[in-house]
């Protein structure tokens, strides 16, 4: 009894610390509560409210608001600054991530990255230096392309570190006139204008300013500052997130709008330091197979090491005096947009977005099997099916085993399940994945499933561990860019269109 009686105490103890802790995070500061009046200021607040997601999305699931563009937010120096932004202003939420005590940072594609305290916080800051300034003096947003993803550190708050992926806008043309930098207004439409990435790794600190403790950068590191030369538009850059190994993985597509082929001389030279020469074209995923060239990190998943970006250790090219072949794990991808980690197994789920005709997730059982065994094919094959002739593709197939095969693919013009609601027409699959937790917070039916969706359709599935796909819900097309999993056994997602961070409350039934 009395063992019992002091485990009982041990047990309220801990769990008033971690209240403690939880509400310390939440509000020490960092603009945890609302804005003063007349903080917001003209600018600062949307002319109008904008429009709301219906709540209840199916049968299965409903949705609430966790941030939006009404949500208050100051900056680095406590200044009121615009809430989150929607597409409607070529920007658009592209991602969050939460931390370990229930805080979260939100990627907007302009450049900003605001966080918040906790998930029933009522306002967040905007991270930037001491003086204002955040990525978006350093993003180029043209299309699909900017900002397209950020990390916490593993240990975080402790290591209080966010990284982020992002297109530069720094020229790589050779035209370094006036300030060296693109703007969105110079990139044209059909993709031609050229441009880098960057991986940065950001120190977050709190301070007081404007009257209040809030989170500003105190430094930016820069781990990875070239390798992808992106005609910008679409399928450029992709994901950034910590694997279980505490190793930091990165995708990124071809770079290579449709239609668009590289023979002009002026942009082989803007990547000639970037992409070798004779593969200056969609073969650019496979260049890495011939080990007499530097190869560019296009249509690559590399993975490195978040204190260096050096290639990490472990990788299956280590040993070799190529920085970026060290780094790569994977090759042969069109538009791998996001990725995820199952929990336990460490199985990587990739979510590629095909060109014509159909849609593709992958879920790599051995990430660091060597490039030879994760290697999707593209440009020579598209999910098993022959896309293009190549001086790469040579003994490149399913039936030798030396491509991978995707766990779930669904067919433009087709639906996935019977009877959802969704639209069966074009697809992209740039809506995300993500694994369930095993929570108990959590219908038990969904329980470690595997989430994913088609931003084109607006269609979000599910799949139990060896299980089919089953529909979860029908969202506006063009809405989720990213799923999360997140505190308390939450599914989340960010609403591109709006500018909005929502989750969806998920109803017990049994499992199908």
């Amino acid at each position: 009894m009395a063992q019992r009686a002091v485990r009982s105490h041990r047990f309220a103890l801990s769990a008033l610390l971690g209240l403690l802790l939880l509400a310390l995070l939440a509000g020490v500061g960092l603009a945890s509560s609302p804005a003063r009046a007349g903080e917001r200021g003209a600018g600062h607040a949307p002319t109008q409210a904008p429009k709301r997601m219906p709540k209840q999305v199916s049968k299965q699931a409903s949705t609430s608001t966790l941030w939006d563009s009404r949500t208050p937010l100051v900056d680095g120096r406590g200044v009121a600054a615009p809430g989150l932004r929607g597409a409607r202003n070529k920007d658009g939420v592209a991602q969050v991530r939460f931390g370990p005590f229930g805080d979260a940072v939100v990627a907007e594609k302009g450049g900003r990255i605001v966080w918040f305290g906790s998930t029933w916080a009522r306002s967040g800051t905007v991270l930037t230096d001491p003086d204002g300034r955040d990525l978006s003096a350093d993003t180029l947003v043209v299309g699909d392309d900017g900002l397209s993803s950020v990390a916490l550190d593993p240990g975080w708050p402790f290591r209080p570190y966010v990284y982020a992926f992002y297109l530069s806008n720094t020229r790589l043309d050779g035209r370094l006139d006036g300030s060296g930098r693109w703007t969105t207004a110079e990139c044209p439409p059909d993709g031609r204008c050229i441009a880098d990435a960057k991986i940065v790794r950001l120190t977050v600190a709190t301070r007081f300013a404007g009257g209040r403790f809030v989170k500003y950068v105190s430094g930016r590191t820069t781990l990875v500052d070239s390798g992808w030369c992106q005609a910008v538009r679409t399928h450029g850059i992709g994901d950034l997130l910590f694997g279980p190994d505490g190793a930091l993985y990165a995708s990124a597509g071809d770079g290579t709008p449709e239609g668009l082929t590289w023979d002009d001389s002026a942009q082989r030279r803007a990547c000639a330091a970037q992409v070798p020469a004779k593969y200056a074209s969609r073969m650019a995923p496979l260049d890495a197979r011939d080990p007499t060239v530097h190869p560019s990190l296009n249509g690559k998943i590399i993975r490195i090491d978040p204190a260096t970006g050096e290639g990490a250790q472990g990788n299956p090219w280590q040993a070799s005096d190529d920085p970026n072949r060290r780094r790569i794990i994977g090759l042969g991808f069109r538009n791998p947009f996001r990725m995820a980690f199952q929990p336990g197994t460490g199985v990587l789920a990739i979510s590629a977005i095909g060109q014509r005709k159909v849609e593709a997730v992958y879920e790599v059982a051995e990430p660091l099997a060597g490039p030879a065994a994760v290697n999707s094919g593209w440009p020579c094959w598209e999910v098993g099916e022959r896309f293009q002739d190549g001086p790469l593709c040579a003994g490149l197939s399913l039936e030798a085993g030396t491509l991978l095969r995707p766990s779930i693919q669904w067919w433009h013009g087709q639906p996935l399940t019977a009877a959802e609601p969704c639209p069966a027409g074009k697809g992209s699959s740039a809506m995300g994945v993500a694994y369930a937790p095993d929570s108990r917070w959590l219908p038990a039916r969904y329980r470690g499933d595997l989430f994913f969706g088609d931003f084109a359709r607006g269609c979000v599935w599910t799949r139990s561990p060896g299980g089919a796909p089953r529909f979860l819900a029908q969202v506006p097309a063009h809405t989720m860019r990213s799923i999360t999993a997140g505190p308390f056994g939450g599914m989340y997602f960010v609403d591109y269109q709006q500018g909005a961070v929502r989750r969806f409350k998920l109803w017990p039934g049994a499992r199908r």
